[in-house]
């Protein structure tokens, strides 16, 4: 059967609408690759994280499709808040050029964990639990001695005084500060503070001071420590400014 020329024409007509669009699939995903080959990343510079390395952040960011492309890392954090990774807040990704980014990440703030019904259970300066886990962060210390009933992710602490979170951080802030690793901080009923830092026990008392009784326990262990045993209970209770007292057991 002889087709007519309308048919005819629109036949050719719809061959050429399919070859238009096929021609324009193969120059998008033709486009698509050569942007993806320029846009590889290859310098990563990792600012404000503490709890991970550089190169652990870039394994994070760079998860999923894409995720070497530094024109979709832009788009996908872009002051992205997560929820999946632990301690951090925020990650926002910065495109420094075709093949370069910046990531800067926000940390929760955590003063310490308590460990409680075989997870640690992270919790910020007002003691509300940040991370519950069972991965042990460097730097972050343990803190015993406080009483509580119940501990619920997201929710505050029970402890009666909720003043003693943010001296623990600031406590723990004050020992990094001073270059002395710790491992344990310890709250007694009396409000006396101590802390652990490898076989010595530093038994700061009070709350009061306690920056000075910080800088003075690591010019003791660090500048004098020659001078005194690698193990045993360094006591600054009783230290008073002008009074520089303090001995060990």
């Amino acid at each position: 059967m002889k087709l007519t020329e309308r048919e005819e024409n629109y036949i050719v007509k719809k061959k050429e609408n399919i070859f238009h669009v096929v021609f324009a699939v193969m120059l998008v995903v033709f486009g698509f690759f050569l942007i993806q080959k320029h846009t590889e990343v290859e310098n990563v510079v990792v600012e404000g994280c503490y709890h991970y390395t550089a190169a652990d952040m870039r394994d994070i960011v760079e998860r999923g499709w894409f995720g070497d492309n530094t024109i979709m890392l832009s788009f996908k954090y872009k002051n992205k808040t997560i929820k999946d990774i632990p301690f951090i807040e925020s990650v926002n990704v910065d495109v420094v050029s075709a093949n370069s980014v910046k990531i800067y990440v926000q940390e929760k703030e955590v003063a310490g964990f308590v460990n409680y019904r075989d997870s640690l259970m992270y919790f910020d300066r007002d003691g509300v639990v940040v991370e519950c886990t069972d991965v042990r962060m460097q730097g972050i210390p343990e803190v015993t001695g406080l009483k509580f009933d119940k501990c619920d992710l997201y929710e505050k602490l029970p402890v009666g005084d909720d003043r003693v979170f943010g001296q623990i951080l600031d406590l723990a802030q004050a020992l990094r500060a001073n270059d002395l690793a710790i491992s344990r901080i310890d709250v007694d009923e009396n409000e006396g503070f101590s802390a652990e830092s490898g076989d010595i026990l530093i038994k700061f008392g009070k709350f009061d001071n306690i920056d000075r009784k910080v800088q003075m326990a690591a010019k003791l262990l660090f500048d004098l420590g020659v001078e005194y045993p690698k193990s045993g209970v360094l006591h600054l209770e009783d230290y008073e400014l002008g009074k520089e007292t303090f001995y060990f057991t």
